[in-house]
């Protein structure tokens, strides 16, 4: 665990980390003096400062009664080191309130319903029922090196739409470390010694009680409401020179993890509303989507990848003589007229899920040391319609035809030289205003799509992307499948060491990977399901390769046709459940 945090010196992280209200702690010191709350250090204490954990800092002249003798006889009870520092914390805050100084109505809450009492939190719901939005700082009893905080804090992320990074504290014996914990950044500062230095334990509580809310990590562009759904204000945008405020309705899906310094993404059913004070909904509107993720700093966004891809189509429009492109010289009159028609004005759009507003923000760590390799981006992107993903449509007939327009959207991103390189049953999306209305395709996740060939990337640092079960052969493989003779019998010209640059043929075989899923769970025959279980499962451990890598069960070759058909239509079908989020 120790590789997934560094620590830093406590002086370093008070001066780097944690908000400066250091101006009310001379004042805070002089009333806790006044009420015998700190009390002057015993001589035996002072012989025993020398032990102290903060080697290079000497002990403070005055110790917290309450902190005594708390720990003379050994390690103290979790129950009784939390109720001793939720005693000071009170008193902390009831000094702050003497010096009149601004704070935040937080508390120290001890959880009694935790295991042994060893939880504690900072919040403003100290005794209503407490949920996971009111944990603001975690504090936690460890008795080992271990510690869960880093998960806990992954939680809080995970749950409350709002936060953005968490302060934790974790106490072992009399020794405290506190935490920042963000998507960028781990940071844990060396643990003091509270008998030794009651002035860093108030200097802490001081900055935790007189904080804002932003400077305690919380996004002051989100607002929980009271039925604890969120509020998004996405701030003016281009040519947009107003916010935008959406309410979610619900999570359409929530891809978490325990570890922080992940990539994390939530999709909320939103609908558009007046503002975080009035949230209700905008007339005329219809319900839509909301992404929001946190991502590498240097990773493309999604709007800005669908916006020069829909650039790109556009010019190919304009061409007059677009029909006699190169790429189309096989392409025959029935492929020409529906591509033809996708090109006419913005038609190409309803191919893809198209983004109508967004809001990206870089996430920086509170430091001023160099945390450029490790900066994330929360990107909020908002969509116009509600989808349906592939593996949840209803019937195999409707999905097959969902596929076939997925092709003519790939068609468009090829004739505009792109490729998606992320194909899935979760990235195929459809569309229909009514339960009688047609099914429109809705190709999504362009945020590794890119130009082909795109001169900006080197042919060495091509990355591997997409789902593994429905990747191209050859991807999984990085070696082109070439025959070994030419067509006039010459050895084929081949370098085993060129790399594999993900190109249309792959984002095809990918398809033929998806319609072979499709047909093989949803046949009622029991080995045709089996079959397609087996092959197409996900493990919670990614495998090197999946089940159809080498060699394939089918000739790879077929993979590589611009069209795909079905034409046996006396198959018995059956529809099975859907299988959420094990394929995306």
């Amino acid at each position: 665990m120790s590789s997934e945090f560094s620590t830093c010196q406590v002086d370093e992280f008070f001066k780097s980390y944690l908000p400066d209200h250091r101006m009310h702690f001379d004042a805070v010191i002089a009333d806790l003096k006044k009420q015998k709350t700190l009390v002057d250090r015993s001589p035996s204490q002072q012989k025993r400062s020398r032990s102290s954990s903060s080697k290079n800092r000497p002990a403070f002249s005055h110790v917290f009664k309450t902190l005594n003798n708390l720990f003379q006889t050994g390690s103290a009870a979790p129950n009784r080191v939390l109720k001793s520092f939720q005693t000071v914390g009170n008193a902390v805050r009831k000094a702050l309130g003497k010096a009149k100084a601004p704070t935040n109505e937080r508390g120290i809450r001890v959880d009694e319903s935790s295991e042994k009492g060893a939880s504690a939190y900072l919040t403003t719901n100290l005794r209503s029922p407490a949920h996971l939005t009111d944990v603001v700082v975690p504090i936690e009893i460890t008795t080992s090196k271990e510690t869960k905080i880093m998960t806990h804090a992954a939680m809080i992320l995970n749950r409350d739409a709002r936060r953005e990074f968490s302060y934790a504290v974790t106490i072992e014996n009399q020794n405290l470390s506190v935490w920042y914990l963000s998507r960028a950044v781990a940071v844990k500062s060396k643990p003091f010694d509270m008998q030794q230095h009651a002035d860093l334990l108030v200097q802490l509580l001081v900055s935790l009680f007189c904080s804002s809310n932003e400077q305690l990590g919380y996004d002051p562009l989100v607002t929980l409401l009271p039925d604890r759904s969120f509020v998004y204000q996405l701030p003016p945008d281009g040519d947009r020179t107003f916010p935008l405020f959406y309410r979610t309705l619900g999570v359409i899906c929530d891809r978490q993890s325990a570890h922080l310094c992940e990539r994390q993404s939530r999709v909320w059913k939103v609908e558009q509303v007046t503002s975080a004070s009035h949230p209700q909904r905008v007339s005329g509107t219809s319900t839509m989507v909301l992404k929001d993720s946190s991502i590498d700093a240097l990773a493309p966004v999604e709007s800005d990848v669908q916006h020069r891809l829909f650039g790109d189509i556009t010019d190919f429009a304009r061409n007059k003589n677009w029909r006699s492109h190169p790429l189309l010289k096989d392409a025959n009159n029935d492929d020409l007229h529906a591509l033809g028609e996708a090109l006419k004005g913005d038609n190409f759009k309803q191919f893809f899920s198209c983004i109508v507003s967004k809001h990206v923000a870089l996430i920086d760590p509170i430091s001023d040391m160099d945390q450029e390799t490790s900066r994330h981006r929360r990107v909020r992107l908002v969509y116009e319609n509600v989808c349906t993903a592939l593996h949840d449509i209803p019937t195999l007939g409707e999905a097959i035809d969902i596929v076939k327009q997925t092709l003519l959207g790939l068609r468009l991103m090829f004739c505009a030289g792109w490729v998606h390189r992320d194909l899935s049953p979760g990235n195929i999306l459809a569309f229909r205003a009514t339960s009688d209305s047609p099914w429109q395709v809705k190709i999504s996740d362009l945020e590794f799509a890119r130009r082909f060939p795109d001169s900006e990337v080197a042919t060495d640092s091509e990355q591997l992307t997409g789902t593994p079960h429905f990747m191209a052969y050859e991807l999984l493989r990085s070696q082109y499948l070439l025959p070994e003779y030419t067509a006039t019998g010459e050895p084929f010209p081949f370098d085993p060491e060129v790399s594999v640059i993900h190109n249309y043929q792959h984002d095809l075989e990918a398809v033929w990977w998806i319609i072979l899923w499709l047909v093989s769970t949803r046949v009622k025959q029991k080995l045709s399901r089996t079959f397609g279980e087996d092959m197409f499962k996900q493990h919670v451990t990614p495998l090197p390769f999946p089940p159809h890598c080498g060699p394939p069960p089918f000739s790879v070759a077929l993979t590589l046709c611009g069209e795909i058909f079905i034409t046996n239509t006396s198959l018995e079908m059956e529809m099975i459940p859907p299988r959420h989020r094990t394929l995306s």
